[in-house]
């Protein structure tokens, strides 16, 4: 449910700021945002070292902790000073492609023949329809965003999620 939970909290960090948390929170809105997507993102094939560990194999998870501790270094961390929390939110995004990145090479390295975009498309495929309902949904609106708005978009989302989920993995989920 990482992918889900990151999607909504990047559409309605927003709503979330202004309805729940309060005002003093906006400045956090992007880093909220994109702390979502970066989230969800991670947990794509997450359970992956747990192929190395079978086999005996620990490099490639000391290999990948190292890439996004230097990537954390090199970016977020730097961007902080330079350009406050949005810079260090943007810079996340930086970790996120070094260590998705090394992931990545080491599942297609000991595993060739799985094709990782199609799963991850697979795995988004709800996600992506849900976003996207709520996307059109707001260019949509005119007028101000009322909490009856944000509420009908919540469940949007989550209709469409749950009726995708359910005609995509029927077999599974059964």
């Amino acid at each position: 449910w990482a992918l889900p939970f990151g999607a909504a909290l990047a559409l309605f960090a927003p709503d979330l700021v202004h309805y729940v948390l309060g005002d003093k929170w906006a400045p956090a809105t992007i880093l909220l945002q994109l702390l979502g997507i970066t989230g969800a993102v991670h947990q794509l094939g997450f359970n992956w070292t747990a192929f190395y560990r079978a086999l005996g194999i620990s490099r490639p998870q000391a290999v990948y902790a190292s890439a996004a501790a230097v990537a954390f270094c090199a970016v977020p961390l730097p961007l902080l000073f330079v350009a406050g929390i949005d810079g260090f939110a943007y810079g996340m995004l930086a970790v996120m492609a070094a260590a998705w990145g090394t992931r990545a090479w080491y599942v297609k390295r000991l595993l060739p023949d799985v094709r990782l975009i199609a799963l991850a498309l697979r795995a988004a495929m709800p996600v992506l329809a849900a976003s996207g309902v709520v996307l059109l949904m707001r260019v949509a609106e005119s007028g101000s965003r009322g909490v009856g708005l944000v509420i009908a978009e919540i469940a949007a989302f989550v209709l469409v999620l749950l009726v995708v989920t359910w005609a995509q993995e029927r077999p599974l989920l059964r």
